[in-house]
């Protein structure tokens, strides 16, 4: 976040701790005229210290560099209402950094189709940005792409999906493994021997993205060294989102072939699409589970066909992604490597405090 403006240390401050004018620490500052070199690290060791930081709008005003930051997010308006939530967190962090030389060009694509990431990743590229927030969702056109951000010197932070061993400056996103194997042990609670259950990845072939496989591996981990390994089966199948006749008359082929299914984990924000066939077929006694406090989610959550949603606060991914960008260009900071989000647990007993969380 950008640096509260109130109760700011100030130069005089420093000057006079340091027994020093006032024009002695604005050199040091801004390495500007001699200084000696014993009051020079006086001042330096002051300033730390107090944990002065330039006023960044004088020294935005002073500069004449301007500063275009580049996000890549999945279009929510295709069928993908979860994407809205990073995207107010985006827009929410610039309009905090705007005022500061700085921009945001917010691109998006069609989660469904791998082709829509490459091209907008290249016209995202065209416009020169100086940093790139990105969800590297398709993993083998993100190592492309990534290659090319590193010729050219544009540093990147991911947002949602991580790719580990990149030259990224950052993450910011959940443990998707680790979620997953959450996911498992949380449905262990109330699965029973010679059940069945079922993974379901809801998407395009072109959009069954490395994340969504991830917390599947982190599911089926979790099992493999479970008291219910050889107790319990587990299916794993991929239904494409071409219709949702087509995603019921596979639902319906696999509950009919598989009479013991007691277990469901959608590994995406589509669960909605699995609570509708069950509540429209009434079939009970099915734990389902997923991702994403999406409206269609929280409504069969509050209905009981949904018995639990894992969220991430993903508003907060996209406010604090473009923050480290703006923080990093502009005052060269660092920022860790790897920010996980909360994975939260989410039921219908505890669903109005996050219905009315404020971010």
């Amino acid at each position: 976040m950008i640096e509260n403006q109130e109760n700011r240390i100030r130069i005089k401050d420093i000057a006079e701790r340091a027994k020093v004018s006032v024009g002695t620490v604005d050199r040091v500052i801004h390495e500007r005229g001699e200084v000696a070199e014993g009051t020079r690290k006086q001042v330096l060791s002051i300033i730390e210290e107090l944990g002065y930081t330039p006023n960044i709008l004088a020294k935005s005003l002073a500069s004449k560099k301007q500063y275009q930051l580049a996000a890549l997010i999945p279009d929510y308006r295709i069928d993908n209402p979860y994407w809205q939530m990073p995207g107010l967190g985006i827009e929410k962090a610039f309009e905090e950094i705007k005022n500061f030389n700085a921009s945001v060009n917010i691109f998006t694509f069609d989660l469904n189709q791998e082709s829509t990431f490459i091209k907008t990743f290249k016209k995202l590229l065209k416009s020169e940005p100086d940093g790139i927030v990105f969800s590297p969702l398709f993993y083998d056109s993100s190592l492309d792409f990534i290659k090319k951000c590193d010729k050219k010197n544009i540093p990147y932070i991911f947002i949602d999906v991580n790719i580990a061993g990149c030259n990224s400056q950052a993450y910011f996103g959940q443990n998707t493994s680790q979620s997953g194997y959450l996911a498992a042990k949380l449905m262990d609670y109330g699965i029973h021997e010679k059940s069945e259950i079922l993974i379901l990845k809801l998407a395009n072939e072109e959009g069954v993205t490395h994340h969504l496989k991830t917390r599947e591996n982190g599911f089926l981990e979790y099992h493999s060294n479970s008291e219910m390994k050889n107790k319990i089966s587990i299916t794993s199948l991929e239904i494409p989102l071409n219709s949702d006749k087509k995603i019921e008359y596979k639902l319906r082929e696999i509950f009919t072939k598989k009479k013991n299914i007691r277990g469901v984990f959608v590994t995406n924000s589509r669960v909605y699409k699995v609570a509708k066939y069950l509540d429209e077929n009434n079939i009970k006694n099915v734990l389902l589970a997923g991702y994403d406090l999406i409206d269609k989610n929280i409504e069969y959550l509050e209905n009981g066909i949904i018995d639990f949603l894992i969220g991430q606060k993903p508003e907060e991914q996209g406010y604090k992604s473009i923050q480290a960008m703006f923080n990093y260009l502009f005052f060269n900071r660092e920022v860790d490597k790897v920010n996980y989000s909360p994975i939260d647990i989410i039921m219908k007993e505890n669903i109005d405090y996050y219905k009315n969380f404020k971010f």
